[in-house]
């Protein structure tokens, strides 16, 4: 197993830019740039760029980014057509390498206006980074959606926020206190494959499966236990008229061990189901980008597919995707292809094991349930029967009589610890969901196949996998809803 400072684990840090168009000391601000790059990337390690490349100290960013080998993720307010318009055919030439070295190429284009345009742009440069570097000149902006627009919304945020003044090029932080906790590690790797993601998926897997077991196991012997505990205390007042010399005895004995289990059990079942809890998302995560890793990028930014408390795991493995130029697939149809086999079709199976596997124990509990339901209202007719005799004192002594009433009252508890174990291990809700997504696959196969191009085939990937994300939140909320019940 790797140590927890491998590359899974160190967070890209995301810097974001916004500055000015209209520069007196382009040099100045180009050195100031870089020697603030510097200084972020000695403190956090690896660093990833996001912002837009209009031209001025966007362009300047860019390249000196660019320089230092950190990956860009450029925002566009319009498609390059009609982005190059702002610019002069020599500033257009400086851009375009930019472009052609991004690494995702991302526009907004959510308005027809090129201020609002502009300003979109720097929003989601804010939205998407960890620190926001700014050339500024510390005025209002000059139109909507400048400078100064900005960094109001990146202040309003709370992001924080590293200033260079355009005349003199010092700086200064604005909210340093909300900056990422430094965390600089040698050694973590730049650049992934798909080898690496198999290797830390196989990990990962692992964790989960040997940990699931066990879990499940605590879990319901936590459910015995209240059974046994409160099936003790019942019996224990229906046969002190039995035998009070020894009953009493016997069940105060019984229950101080039974909490003594039960107290046990709860020390090892929480840290077992934490870590399950912790390593199947992971794991989930995991095997999306393994399917989609030799596929063309999509235009679309993949952290709306991330279960919760796995965004920033999805984020590092979107860059080093998006970083990854070589093994990707030559056309649609292997993209088609590897995406069915590798995804759709493994999903398939698995729901169709698991649907097996969950509806047989739904149908076993229901089964046991109702019959302890049945039995205990026998039990509880024929005690009611013996009462009606005149000779009802004969019975207050016997054995028999006191068992059958014994059952009439502790029956119904093992009906509800049947019912309990299938809502533990959400028999219920998987039988049904399970079904649904088998249907629901088996759909998708047909538009995958059908997809004409790389957008349409990205369209069904994205509908695929915020499914099979919803169905891993259903299941680490419930699980961690059930385990915080026991």
């Amino acid at each position: 197993m790797r140590n927890s400072t491998d590359e899974f684990d160190a967070k890209w840090i995301v810097v974001g830019f916004t500055g000015h168009r209209a520069l007196k000391e382009p040099d100045m601000v180009s050195g100031a740039i870089n020697r603030e790059l510097v200084k972020l990337h000695s403190g956090y390690g690896n660093l990833a760029i996001i912002s837009s490349a209009a031209s001025g100290s966007d362009t300047l960013f860019l390249a000196e980014a660019e320089k230092l080998g950190f990956p860009l993720q450029i925002v566009l307010p319009f498609p390059p057509d009609q982005f190059m318009k702002d610019f002069s055919n020599d500033e257009w030439a400086r851009v375009t390498p930019l472009l052609d070295q991004a690494i995702h190429i991302q526009e907004t284009v959510w308005t027809n206006r090129r201020d609002e345009a502009y300003f979109d742009a720097g929003v989601s440069t804010v939205d998407g980074c960890d620190i926001l570097l700014a050339v500024w000149n510390e005025g209002s902006a000059a139109g909507r959606g400048g400078t100064g627009d900005v960094i109001a919304y990146a202040k309003h945020l709370g992001k924080p926020i590293i200033v260079i003044n355009d005349s003199s090029g010092q700086s200064y932080w604005i909210n340093q206190d909300k900056a990422p906790e430094k965390h600089y590690r040698e050694g973590i790797k730049k650049a992934l494959d798909i080898s690496d993601i198999q290797s830390r998926l196989k990990e990962f897997d692992s964790v989960a499966s040997s940990k699931a077991p066990t879990a499940r196991n605590l879990s319901l012997a936590v459910i015995l236990l209240h059974l046994i505990a409160t099936t003790i205390s019942i019996h224990a007042v229906i046969f002190i008229a039995v035998l009070p010399e020894i009953s009493s005895y016997i069940a105060t004995g019984l229950k101080i061990l039974f909490l003594v289990i039960a107290l046990w059990l709860s020390s090892r079942l929480h840290p077992i189901h934490h870590s399950w809890t912790e390593h199947r998302p992971k794991a989930e995560m995991l095997r999306l980008f393994l399917a989609i890793w030799p596929l063309k990028p999509s235009a679309s930014a993949l952290t709306s597919l991330s279960v919760r408390s796995q965004e920033a795991l999805v984020r590092n493995l979107e860059i080093y995707w998006r970083s990854d130029k070589a093994g990707k697939v030559d056309s649609l149809a292997d993209g088609k292809r590897y995406y069915l086999e590798n995804r759709i079709i493994d999903q398939l199976d698995y729901f169709k094991n698991e649907h097996m596997k969950s509806s047989k124990r739904l149908k076993f509990s229901l089964i046991f349930a109702s019959t302890a339901t049945f039995l205990a209202i026998t039990s509880g007719v024929f005690v009611l029967l013996l009462g009606l005799y005149e000779n009802l004192a004969d019975y207050h002594h016997d054995l028999i009589y006191f068992s059958v009433k014994a059952l009439s009252v502790s029956l119904p508890l093992l009906s509800a610890a049947l019912l309990t174990y299938a809502l533990t291990l959400d028999l219920t809700r998987r039988s049904s969901r399970y079904q649904e997504l088998i249907n629901f696959l088996q759909t998708q196969i047909t538009c995958v196949e059908a997809a004409v191009t790389w957008n349409g085939l990205w369209r069904s990937i994205f509908l695929i996998e915020r499914q099979l994300s919803d169905e891993v939140q259903e299941w680490n909320t419930m699980t961690a809803t059930l385990s915080k019940a026991h």
